[in-house]
């Protein structure tokens, strides 16, 4: 649900990707509060906090508080590809990943997508 816009830069990215991940979690039970208040603090367009590191270290927060797995799901990735910021974004969920039994992470498993050819 991000737009060409959403990923202009590192912030707005944060920004776009925090909005739309509380949109998905507003209806799950079982998350601290106080995990989820900072991503508030991402969507504000007048913080000047919050780029990807900040961000990844909110996740992994949130992920460690999660009593059940949490799955990132992503999809029309040729659309992003030019963007230096999603390949930023990427290149962190490779670091947890590779770093996934010492920090809090997404649960990783593959999909199989058939091609549509």
């Amino acid at each position: 649900m991000l737009s060409h816009d959403d990923f202009a830069d590192e912030k707005t990215f944060t920004r776009s990707f925090s909005r739309e991940l509380l949109l998905a979690v507003s209806s799950v039970k079982g998350l601290k509060e106080s995990a989820l208040d900072k991503f508030w603090t991402f969507t504000d367009k007048n913080n000047t906090n919050g780029g990807l590191s900040e961000l990844f270290q909110c996740l992994s927060n949130l992920w460690g508080t999660s009593k059940k797995r949490v799955i990132l799901l992503i999809d029309e990735v040729d659309s992003a590809t030019n963007s230096q910021v999603f390949v930023d974004f990427l290149a962190h969920l490779r670091g947890y990943y590779i770093q996934r039994d010492e920090r809090s992470t997404f649960h990783f498993s593959q999909i199989f997508c058939p091609s549509s050819s």
